[in-house]
């Protein structure tokens, strides 16, 4: 798995006690030439969109052409040539845009150095996929339950209804650090009715400050700093 970040390319190998970074895609690929990558894009370089389920989209190209429509509204017309991937399964449906990576840039910069690239995913998803699995009774089959993602400044919250993917937001952190994150929590829970027991947080770049703290109930997934 290569995480792509604005400016910073990371790779956890199995063994590795940290994560080692470059500078971008291109080196990673020239240093891991003949390799295989899953390339997991930051929040900083992707929008996404949850749909509501009472829309009325039968398949994916309706899904993509409403996500199209959502993104060029609130982003402007640069977003019409945003690469778009959509998901349909039941009532959940949505898409995710590419809009601060060049993927036909990233595709030949992996041909040029034989990486065979096996997907290319918006962070979130995986993480989420991540949480889900292996955190007990989360989310609940019953209620409400949201998940928060952190990356350094970016907040990124996924609200959930009955293990369906109800809405995602973004917002900036005035700081990354604990107050930051309690505030932007109690607001969002506030907003979405979202028990503090059914919220799960994740991510990298705060310190926590005291670093057992436990922001307000919530569980926390792994060291955020």
């Amino acid at each position: 798995a290569v995480f792509v970040a604005p400016g910073q390319v990371w790779h956890a190998a199995p063994g590795q006690a940290a994560a080692a970074s470059c500078e971008d895609f291109a080196s990673w690929c020239q240093a891991h030439r003949g390799s295989a990558a899953r390339v997991l894009v930051s929040g900083h370089l992707t929008h996404s969109i949850a749909v509501a389920a009472d829309l009325p989209m039968r398949n994916t190209d309706e899904t993509m052409a409403y996500a199209r429509t959502q993104f060029v509204h609130y982003y402007g017309l640069p977003a019409q040539q945003w690469p778009l991937a959509a998901w349909c399964d039941g009532a959940q449906r949505g898409a995710a845009a590419l809009h601060g990576l060049d993927l036909p840039q990233l595709a030949s910069e992996a041909r040029a150095h034989e990486v065979r690239l096996l997907a290319v995913l918006p962070w979130w998803s995986v993480a989420l996929r991540a949480a889900a699995r292996h955190i007990p009774a989360w989310p609940a089959h019953q209620g409400r339950a949201a998940f928060l993602l952190i990356e350094e400044r970016l907040a990124t919250w996924l609200l959930l209804d009955q293990d369906v993917l109800l809405s995602m937001r973004q917002r900036r952190l005035a700081a990354p650090s604990t107050s930051a994150i309690e505030s932007l929590l109690a607001d969002w829970q506030r907003t979405d009715q979202v028990d503090s027991s059914a919220v799960v947080v994740a991510g990298f770049g705060v310190q926590l400050d005291p670093p057992s703290v436990r922001l307000g109930g919530v569980r926390v997934v792994g060291l955020l700093d």
